[in-house]
């Protein structure tokens, strides 16, 4: 037992890698419109896999301290990854809620009202409970996070077109929906500090900002979602995305209807022919019953909808970490073991 705990918490510390490289390097975006959204998860390499998460699964926040939260997920869920089924990096639900996670500065409470989850999960949590972002906001207090790795901050939109940005900031809450988001849009700096540099920006009478930093990324996207239109059809969107991708570290691209509850993801920046759209529904898509058997779709070259493979998922979980940690076979072999359960036997109390 005492070997597992070490290995565990070996993994975790290095799930997202906790270096400078890694600040860099996770340099997501996401934007909303007035009926899609987008996102670019930036990591290397171009590769992603896309997961099922049954609904009526049990599971467990382990390596959250002694209130880890154990839950049974009222909804199915498919997310994208490149770490493993459960540590989404962006994700769908049944009902139509959708996340991303973006590297952003965070410091997160250190114990919420029914226990506490490591930042990896946070998003699958919202995934497996909620259906729209005025719920995941009603909720925020619940959740102590544990940071093992990186720290983070997420973008939500659901079903009726609303979306949130939600941080941490000296160990609290900061959410924005509603006529509180002003623009719908995320990078990496804090929101308010994007915000006030976006404002700075239109009164200066500079040009608009070029390169890949997360600022102009933000300015940019923000100039993109104001033109008449924006979001009523995914070129407009994908015409944002590409905007602000970068040419190596752009892993893929999604664009998100989340009225109609399915997305459309692409590995990588779409420069070379064989990055193809994959249409993922996230009611109809081969989500299994919990206990039936998973399927998993990785993202590049032609592949569908395949049984899960442990040792697909552990080459690319390798080929992510590479260059950002120090992560062994067996260390690898363990986290993966732990996202590849579907316990569906679980006690009453937490039904």
């Amino acid at each position: 037992m005492k070997r597992k705990i070490i290995q565990n918490l070996l993994i975790l510390v290095c799930l997202f890698g906790v270096s400078e490289y890694s600040r860099e390097a996770l340099a997501c975006s996401a934007v909303s419109g007035e009926r899609l959204w987008g996102a670019n998860y930036d990591w290397q390499p171009q590769e992603g896999i896309a997961f099922q998460s049954p609904g009526r699964q049990m599971k467990r926040a382990f390596m959250a301290g002694p209130r880890a939260v154990a839950w049974v997920s009222r909804f199915s869920s498919i997310t994208i990854s490149q770490f493993g089924r459960d540590f989404p990096m962006q994700g769908m639900n049944e009902r139509g809620l959708a996340g991303v996670v973006l590297m952003g500065k965070a410091e997160y409470p250190p114990s919420g009202k029914i226990g506490n989850v490591t930042e990896n999960l946070w998003l699958q949590y919202q995934l497996d409970h909620y259906a729209s972002v005025a719920e995941v906001a009603e909720h925020i207090d619940d959740l102590g996070i544990q940071r093992l790795s990186a720290p983070l901050h997420w973008f939500l939109c659901d079903a009726s077109g609303a979306c949130g940005v939600f941080e941490f900031v000296n160990g609290k809450p900061r959410v924005r929906y509603g006529r509180d988001l002003e623009m719908a849009v995320l990078t990496n700096n804090p929101y308010a500090d994007s915000l006030a540099r976006w404002n700075a920006w239109r009164v200066s009478g500079s040009e608009l900002p070029e390169g890949y930093e997360s600022f102009a990324r933000f300015i940019r996207l923000v100039e993109a979602s104001l033109f008449p239109g924006f979001g009523r059809d995914a070129e407009s969107v994908t015409a944002a995305l590409v905007n602000v991708s970068h040419r190596v570290k752009t892993a893929w691209q999604t664009v998100f209807d989340s009225r109609e509850v399915f997305l459309s993801v692409r590995a990588g920046t779409g420069a070379r022919p064989e990055q193809v759209w994959r249409r993922l529904d996230a009611r109809k898509d081969a989500v299994p019953d919990c206990g039936e058997p998973l399927m998993m779709l990785p993202l590049a070259g032609t592949s569908e909808w395949k049984p899960y493979d442990h040792d697909a998922v552990r080459a690319l979980f390798e080929r992510a970490a590479r260059g950002t940690t120090g992560l062994g076979g067996e260390a690898m072999d363990a986290i993966l073991r732990e996202t590849e359960t579907v316990n569906c036997d679980f006690p009453d109390k937490i039904r």
